[in-house]
């Protein structure tokens, strides 16, 4: 019996433009929560109750939060005001348990600013890593094997990962050696929302961390912004490794946002030569 899971779900900006300079079309964010076995229980009592309260009246059997949130399909039978507060649900049941939370952003221009080669044909399993999103993905599994060997006396080892379907069909299977003997057979899986209800709260962590992110790098916001910003203040997402700031919306948080990110390359670069796809995969997998 698995005790410990990782649900993981990919979000982005396709097509969206930005006044930052930071995260334009080609973002992909992938996001992973933690919790035990008897969390998810518990997670999916709960959302399965918010189901009974909310989507009995509607043609529809699970959350989405970039449909629900922007009012699409049958959610438009619902007030902004109605869906906000289901966000705020959702939002109460990641602040309950406060679980251990982790993201991984890149764009097609993260390789120069973190000075890597892009070759192709450099592999690590069935994830390619000239590839962004396939990049991203393997530098969270990486954030993952450093805190469960970090933290391998409070969670109880093998882990399960289970990723929205998407990259792969629903119920197939990818092996990955990457994370040892943390990860259960080796092998990750991927499921559909519908039957894995904890992948629907890790898409609203999802949606509602990339969604704060693309607002504080546009200067204008409209009232609707605004309140999902207080919602995601409400919400105190921790993650893993991340620094929180204070962002004044009254000013310019284009240049807020840009000055923060420019500081996090600065002190990354500081101690990072240039560097190969290959080479950089065996400093992954020593």
């Amino acid at each position: 019996m698995t005790d410990t899971y990782i649900f993981i779900d990919e979000t982005g900006t396709p097509g969206q433009k930005t006044n930052s300079k930071y995260g334009g079309p080609s973002l992909c964010s992938w996001f992973a929560i933690l919790v035990s076995q008897k969390e998810k229980s518990e997670i999916e009592g709960k959302i399965n109750n918010l189901k009974n309260r909310y989507l009995q009246s509607l043609n529809l059997d699970e959350f989405h939060f970039v449909e629900l949130y922007n009012g699409k399909g049958d959610w438009r039978l619902l007030s902004i005001e109605t869906r906000l507060h289901i966000m705020y649900d959702f939002a109460d049941i990641y602040k309950s348990g406060n679980y251990p939370l982790f993201v991984q952003s890149l764009d097609d221009n993260d390789y120069e600013r973190l000075k890597i080669t892009r070759e192709p044909s450099v592999s690590i399993s069935n994830f390619k890593l000239n590839n962004v999103k396939d990049f991203a993905l393997i530098l969270l599994f990486n954030k993952l094997k450093c805190f469960l060997n970090k933290h391998s006396n409070r969670y109880k080892l093998p882990v399960q990962i289970i990723i929205d379907e998407g990259r792969q069909k629903n119920n197939s299977k990818c092996r990955i050696d990457l994370l040892g003997n943390n990860l259960k057979d080796q092998t990750i899986e991927f499921r559909s929302s519908k039957s894995e209800p904890l992948l629907q709260l890790i898409d609203f962590i999802a949606f509602s961390l990339n969604r704060n992110r693309y607002l504080l790098s546009q200067n204008k916001k409209s009232q609707k912004d605004l309140s999902f910003l207080q919602m995601t203040t409400y919400a105190n997402f921790e993650v893993n490794g991340l620094k929180r700031g204070l962002v004044n919306y009254m000013g310019n948080t284009t240049e807020q946002y840009d000055n923060f990110i420019d500081e996090e390359y600065r002190k990354h670069n500081e101690f990072v030569q240039d560097i190969t796809l290959e080479e950089f995969k065996k400093l992954l997998i020593q």
